[in-house]
């Protein structure tokens, strides 16, 4: 059993035996520290003799108030945005223009064995449908 090797090798070698004790104190210690961040806060439990609708009214109105914050805070940032004159994040994307179609093609030339191509034919990723086909 791989459990009682592990074992037996801490009987044996004190080295190991302070090397295990370290690791697990550290691991209790992580445990413990992560405990209080995984409770749930106070003013979100349901108090006691609270109906279930009225916590769900509590919370749904304390959701609200978390909203209308994040709303406020944003109306803050954007009145300070448009005073520094800096655009805004949301407009539409400005691409930069296109070349010109003759200057598109749809052929490597780095390969002068390949044969140009058909103006009439689509290609797709460097390929002629019709090579696809054969």
């Amino acid at each position: 059993m791989l459990w009682a090797a592990f074992y037996r090798r801490k009987r044996k070698n004190p080295a190991f035996a302070r090397e295990m004790r370290m690791a697990l104190e550290m691991g209790y210690g992580r445990l413990e520290m992560a405990l209080p961040e995984s409770a749930e806060p106070d003013h979100i439990r349901r108090r006691r003799g609270e109906p279930h609708e009225a916590h769900m009214v509590r919370l749904h109105a304390m959701h609200q108030a978390s909203l209308q914050r994040a709303r406020e805070a944003f109306d803050v940032a954007e009145a300070a945005r448009r005073a520094a004159g800096r655009p805004s994040g949301f407009g539409p994307k400005i691409l930069p223009p296109l070349p010109a179609p003759e200057q598109v093609t749809g052929w490597s030339r780095a390969d002068p064995a390949k044969t140009p191509h058909h103006p009439e034919r689509a290609l797709f990723g460097g390929w002629r449908l019709g090579d696809l086909e054969d």
